[in-house]
């Protein structure tokens, strides 16, 4: 799921592929231009902390990755409108 960035992806603003069985690590990069982000139950792993670094999702008003087994920190900088990180133990700061 990793790929670079393109022209073709910056006008994405929904990304909906939760309750997908993805299984494998949270991406590291996103669309640039994604608002809302749901990757509920889509059996990823890893750390949640690269896919916020360096101002990826930084356009983002929802993430929901609840349900998943994710580990890490979320950055002190994140100024979502919501943030669902429920059934992990994820601190929001």
């Amino acid at each position: 799921m990793t790929r670079s960035r393109s022209r073709e992806d910056s006008s994405l603003e929904t990304l909906d592929i939760g309750a997908n069985p993805l299984r494998q690590p949270l991406p590291s990069t996103f669309p640039s231009m994604l608002k809302h982000l749901n990757l509920s139950s889509a059996q990823l792993n890893g750390t949640v902390t690269a896919a916020f670094e360096g101002g990826n999702l930084i356009f983002a008003q929802s993430v929901d990755l609840s349900s998943n087994e994710l580990s890490g920190t979320l950055p002190d900088d994140i100024s979502l409108r919501m943030m669902l990180a429920s059934q992990h133990h994820i601190p929001v700061f």
